[in-house]
């Protein structure tokens, strides 16, 4: 059963700006969680290594992370696999613009996942929109500062 995924953040600057950051190595590099490696983008697709250990298990996934889209309507898709099987898909719509007088990154979508890493995620679905809230906000600060 997928896991939906859904929130927003304010921006200072443009959101679309805070997005972008998605595309550029330096900066996700920067702010992806300890066991996340980023091995190079071209265009708007990077690579990616993940490790992450849960308990006495360590789950390495391999992946592609695509941002794709212009005008504040992008779509985020991340595919992952694992080495014995597992796979990981989260697609998101995400939608940058003015909300209400403020500049505003949402994004909307579901994750859904099989094998070993499917199990390990459904254990954890209850901190999914956490997790990805606090992605974004690192890529937001990290942007803006680096803006700054």
């Amino acid at each position: 059963m997928p896991m939906l995924l859904e929130g927003k953040i304010c921006t200072t600057g443009p959101s679309e700006d805070v997005l972008l950051g998605l595309t550029r190595i330096e900066t996700l590099s920067s702010v992806a969680p300890a066991g996340f490696e980023f091995s190079k983008v071209v265009g708007c697709v990077a690579d990616f290594l993940i490790r992450r250990g849960f308990g006495p298990i360590t789950l390495t996934l391999q992946g592609t992370m695509s941002l794709q889209g212009a005008e504040g309507a992008y779509k985020l898709e991340i595919k992952a696999s694992h080495l014995i099987g597992g796979k990981v898909l989260v697609v998101l719509d995400a939608t940058c613009g003015e909300v209400d007088g403020k500049e505003t990154l949402s994004w909307k979508g579901e994750l859904s996942a099989q094998g070993l890493a499917g199990r390990i995620l459904s254990e954890r679905s209850d901190r999914g929109n956490e997790i990805l809230c606090n992605l974004f906000i690192r890529l937001r600060d990290y942007v803006e500062g680096a803006v700054a």
